[in-house]
């Protein structure tokens, strides 16, 4: 296939090193050479990978999308504005032919295809919108906790007969969230102050 980018790069990144193929001319298959070279995924040593790949005069880079791991290389990568493209790939959308997988072998498949612009970035928003999404996600994830919490509370609640059935579904009574703050950590059997609070919601709801 033809060559758009004569210089680029592919990285396969893991939690405590990231593997990079650069895809340069050469006397290689097509006249292409590969060159592989792995570093630390600390984030001083991706700033060494960054200015390495300046080096090599590699204008294009590509890495898969791997979750938390990819956002420091792809920072370190974008912080000296070195390269006119830096993508990062959807997983489903850059698989290698069956066989064994090394990290070598993905990170030049994905400058082989780079270099045939056969790769598509995901979107990765500004700071700005990456800010208020990562808030928005928070308070869902809270929201979820909350009403997980309160259905374990209910439960909790059921069990020490501190609620009561309204049109057929078990609602929170006022005796017994009165009653939440003071439960104590012994027996049901009527030989602590668990048996005052059940026996005064009891009475409430016959009175």
């Amino acid at each position: 296939m033809q060559v758009l980018y004569e210089r680029c790069a592919g990285i396969d990144v893991h939690k405590d090193q990231v593997t990079v193929a650069v895809r340069t001319p050469g006397r290689g298959p097509g006249g292409r050479d590969t060159r592989v070279r792995k570093f630390g995924a600390f984030y001083g040593v991706l700033r060494d990978m960054t200015r390495w790949l300046a080096a090599q005069g590699v204008t294009h880079v590509a890495m898969e999308a791997t979750g938390v791991y990819t956002m420091p290389v792809y920072h370190a990568l974008l912080e000296p504005g070195s390269f006119e493209q830096v993508l990062v790939c959807n997983a489903a959308h850059v698989k290698n032919v069956p066989g064994r997988k090394t990290d070598a072998v993905d990170a030049s498949w994905l400058a082989e295809l780079l270099e045939c612009g056969l790769l598509r970035g995901s979107f990765i928003p500004p700071e700005d919108i990456k800010a208020v999404r990562d808030v928005v996600r928070y308070r869902r994830k809270i929201v979820q906790e909350r009403g997980s919490e309160t259905q374990r509370l209910g439960g909790v609640l059921q069990d020490a007969l501190l609620t009561e059935l309204r049109e057929g579904a078990p609602q929170f009574s006022g005796h017994a969230l009165a009653g939440v703050g003071t439960f104590p950590a012994h027996d049901r059997n009527g030989r602590s102050s668990a048996g005052s609070v059940v026996a005064g919601g009891a009475a409430a709801r016959v009175a």
